[in-house]
Formats: C-alpha cells, sequence, structure tokens
C-alpha cells in the first residue's frame, strides 16, 4: 500500500495524459501538486514546506535547462521551415544537395547545438519541403543523429573524458578519428534510401557528398 502511495503522482500524470482532454503542462502541475501532498503526507522521511520550496526551485532550475534546449530546437526548426519550398519543377540536382545539406550538415549541426535528439526536429522540418514519403522523411531524419556524441550523448561523452584524463584536443581527434567511417557507413545507406526514394545523382556529386 506505501509503495502505491508513492507512485500516486506517476499514476496521475499517466492517467491525465492517456485520457486525453487535459493538456501536458495541466497534468505536470497536478502531478507536481500530488507528489508535493505525498511527499508531506506519506514520505519516508520528514519533508516541510521549506523543503518543498527548495524542490520546487531546483526542478524549476532543471526545466529551463530543458527548455532551453528545446527552444533552440525549435528555432532552428524555423530558420529551416522559414526558407522557400522548391517550385515542382526543382531539377533532381537541387533536391539532391538539400537532402544531402540537411542530412549530414544542417540536422546534425542542430544535434550538436542542442542534444537531445532535437535535431531531428531541424531535419524533418527540412525534409518536409522536398515531396517525400513519410517513411522516407522517418529514415532520412534519423541521420541527423550522426553526432549524437556530442549531442544527446554529449554530457557523458565529456565527463567520461574527464574521468579518464583525456584533454578536450585530443578527445575531438579521437572522436574524429572513431566517427569518420561510420559517417562513410551512413553515407552508403544515404545513397541507397536516397535512390530508392528517386532522388538521384550523378558520379560527380557522389564525389562531392564523400568530399563533405
Amino acid at each position: 500500500m506505501r509503495f502505491l502511495v508513492w507512485s500516486m503522482p506517476l499514476l496521475a500524470v499517466a492517467m491525465l495524459v492517456g485520457s486525453g482532454r487535459v493538456s501536458s503542462l495541466v497534468s505536470g502541475l497536478v502531478g507536481t501538486i500530488v507528489a508535493l501532498l505525498v511527499a508531506m503526507a506519506a514520505g519516508p522521511l520528514d519533508f516541510t514546506p521549506a523543503d518543498a520550496a527548495g524542490a520546487c526551485a531546483r526542478g524549476g532550475w532543471l526545466a529551463c535547462l530543458v527548455g532551453a534546449v528545446i527552444l533552440s530546437g525549435l528555432f532552428f526548426r524555423e530558420i529551416v521551415v522559414g526558407g522557400r519550398s522548391p517550385p515542382a519543377d526543382t531539377a533532381i540536382n537541387g533536391r539532391r544537395a538539400k537532402l544531402f545539406g540537411t542530412c549530414f550538415l544542417v540536422g546534425p549541426f542542430a544535434e550538436a547545438a542542442t542534444g537531445f535528439g532535437v535535431g531531428q526536429v531541424t531535419t524533418v522540418a527540412g525534409l518536409g519541403a522536398l515531396r517525400l514519403q513519410p517513411r522516407e522523411v522517418v529514415v532520412f531524419g534519423l541521420l541527423s543523429q550522426a553526432m549524437v556524441p556530442w549531442g544527446a550523448l554529449a554530457n557523458g561523452t565529456v565527463v567520461g573524458a574527464q574521468l579518464a584524463g583525456v584533454g578536450s584536443t585530443e578527445l575531438g581527434v579521437r572522436s574524429a578519428v572513431l566517427t569518420a567511417p561510420l559517417l562513410l557507413g551512413w553515407l552508403v545507406l544515404f545513397w541507397h534510401f536516397a535512390r530508392d526514394a528517386g532522388v538521384s545523382a550523378s558520379y560527380r556529386e557522389l564525389v562531392g557528398e564523400v568530399t563533405w
């Protein structure tokens, strides 16, 4: 019974979200209130209103950090969406350049700059202008995670390097050496899926993509 009471905040949020009748903001607020009541009434340790205020302040600070990441992702998305969509008679090579740039340049940059997989939001927004099938957008969107060691996993990457006594320059060089063959492998997959999507390229363009 005690564990059921301690699970009430999570259960309350899950039920509200599952109902589909309230927003995520309202669900979160209700979960916070239930958590405070459970902590002060049935917590394993004494939990005073002062403790509750401190916990809310720390949680608010963490929420601001996560919110900054999400807002950064939305900012990049607005930049990408703000560009004009290619006209219906756009040449194949124009679509190809935009497809490659979105998957290997814009998306990974947004992921490295924001993290938490938010780079895929930017990538999907850019791919939306290329008149691709939904399944194709999903596949190409995953390529935005190519720099995930410096995006969603950046905290672990940096902390792990510090614990191992590896400097930032050495870490960058070794990560580049490790990532280079992976990028070439993903490039081959990109060629395969781009061909299936009808966005072909000349040999000269393929060489250019390898150079990038």
